[in-house]
């Protein structure tokens, strides 16, 4: 399916230029949004950008693929995030931090620290 931004001599590769070119940002900044680190949000554009590309013939509304593209983002981070919280560096690193907590109430409880 073409939509009318794209005339009939655009190739796959034209249209994954147009989406790079003017959506790019886009995509980073959303994903920015749900996750405030410079790395994942750059991760989850460029898989937003690559699987737009990809499955471009299932938007049927070209007037929607910004908004289509934010969403592709929004659920690449959601993934992301959802998948960091399942390892065990993850919960190590909660627990961890709990038990310094624990120990640093308990300083100030007894006068330790400063």
């Amino acid at each position: 399916m073409r939509f009318k931004l794209f005339g009939k001599n655009e190739t796959r590769h034209d249209i994954a230029e147009f989406i790079y070119k003017n959506y790019y940002k886009t995509a980073y900044y959303t994903a920015y949004k749900y996750c405030d680190d410079h790395a994942m949000a750059e991760e989850a554009a460029q898989e937003a950008i690559f699987q737009a590309i990809k499955n471009f013939d299932q938007l049927k509304d070209s007037g929607k693929l910004e908004s289509w593209l934010k969403a592709i983002a929004r659920n690449n981070v959601l993934k992301m995030l959802k998948s960091m919280a399942k390892s065990p560096a993850v919960k190590c690193q909660a627990h961890f931090k709990k038990e310094l907590e624990k120990i640093f109430h308990y300083a100030r409880q007894k006068n330790i620290t400063n």
